[in-house]
């Protein structure tokens, strides 16, 4: 009985899938799951981690770059060490040359010797979030958790261990180089 009822589940999830386009069906869940008593509600945070798990796309902490490095060292530290990718890879995401990836990973190495221990992380950010070459990586960092977490510049900042101003500074630079401001 149980078995049957997990196939219709299976078949029904299925249909779905191959009805609506991912948004479509990503707006459909997150409506089911909000609404309904017996779904327990789950932060954003975590909805969206399920999300981007569920299209196999990588995470990354935002936790490693509360660290003293710069960003594009720990992230390609992270990649590396934690995502076991190669530089090819990582250049590859990130739009850098291997050799950039090298470099930048070897000064990261030698200012931090220990892995990234990961644990307790809430924020994540997809491994997408870092194609858009024409912003830094800190830029694009906060332009994601603004658009997607809707953080202000102060939960950022200390999120990210910055002063306001810099994330303020830094989330106008992004908007000016994306054309959505003067």
């Amino acid at each position: 009985m149980e078995l049957v009822k997990a196939q219709k589940e299976v078949d029904l999830f299925q249909t779905l899938l191959a009805n609506f386009n991912s948004q479509h069906l990503l707006q459909l869940l997150l409506r089911e799951i909000n609404h309904n008593p017996q779904h327990p509600k789950l932060p954003l945070p975590e909805l969206l981690k399920i999300y981007h798990q569920s299209l196999g796309e990588k995470l990354v902490p935002l936790s490693i770059f509360s660290h003293p490095l710069a960003p594009t060292a720990a992230l390609c530290k992270y990649l590396r060490e934690n995502e076991n990718l190669n530089n090819k890879e990582i250049g590859a995401v990130l739009h850098l040359q291997e050799k950039s990836v090298w470099a930048t990973y070897t000064r990261a190495r030698k200012q931090k010797k220990a892995k990234f221990v990961l644990g307790g992380d809430y924020y994540f950010l997809p491994l997408s979030v870092f194609s858009d070459s024409r912003l830094s990586t800190l830029e694009q960092i906060i332009q994601h958790l603004q658009s997607t977490y809707h953080l202000k510049n102060g939960q950022i900042a200390k999120l990210l261990h910055k002063s306001s101003n810099t994330i303020a500074v830094l989330a106008k630079r992004g908007k000016v180089k994306r054309g959505l401001m003067k």
